[in-house]
């Protein structure tokens, strides 16, 4: 993925959002509540989640070993147990699994950006996705270890109107910025 493209889709991902929740229609709000525990949320966004990270275990390379410990010979027995993690997860763990699915999205995307971004020392404004990757991974370490924050943070969120719309604000800001910092690449 080019610099280019990951800070682009990294704007996407706060515009559309942002956008929606600038509308407030009562589709998006109802569509918040029913996150957390929506099982077409589990299957879409956990999903994708297990899918992409048994690939990025199937195409390990020798390079990505640990104690010098070569991954590649396992990849076999690390795809069974990881899938079977998932398939387990789907079965037994189903509580808030959408949330656990999206911060691992999150953070599978995040390191797909700052690859993007890694030794381009020439480019400073990629600061800007840096550091904005690195918030998204801090938020999803937190949710992804307590999926509660974030079903707390949308019940709070949909109090009231005016607290959807500033973050709406917020979220459409950031992939403002990234959109034009992506285009002065």
């Amino acid at each position: 993925m080019t610099l280019t493209l990951a800070t682009f889709l990294t704007a996407l991902a706060f515009l559309l959002p942002g956008i929606a929740f600038l509308s407030n229609s009562p589709k998006w709000q109802g569509a918040l509540r029913a996150f957390p525990r929506s099982e077409q949320a589990a299957y879409l966004f956990f999903g994708l989640a297990s899918l992409w990270f048994l690939w990025k275990v199937w195409n390990l390379s020798p390079a990505d070993n640990l104690f010098n410990m070569d991954f590649t010979r396992f990849r076999i027995l690390l795809i069974g147990v990881f899938g079977a993690t998932a398939v387990g997860s789907f079965l037994y763990v189903r509580d808030l699994l959408p949330i656990r699915g999206l911060a691992i999205l999150l953070l599978l995307f995040a390191g797909e950006g700052l690859s993007a971004a890694f030794g381009l020392y020439d480019v400073p404004q990629r600061l800007v996705l840096v550091t904005v990757l690195y918030v998204v991974i801090v938020a999803a370490i937190i949710v992804g270890a307590a999926p509660y924050h974030l079903r707390n943070a949308l019940q709070w969120l949909l109090m009231a109107p005016e607290r959807g719309r500033a973050v709406g604000i917020g979220m459409v800001l950031i992939g403002v910025v990234l959109g034009g910092v992506a285009l002065s690449y």
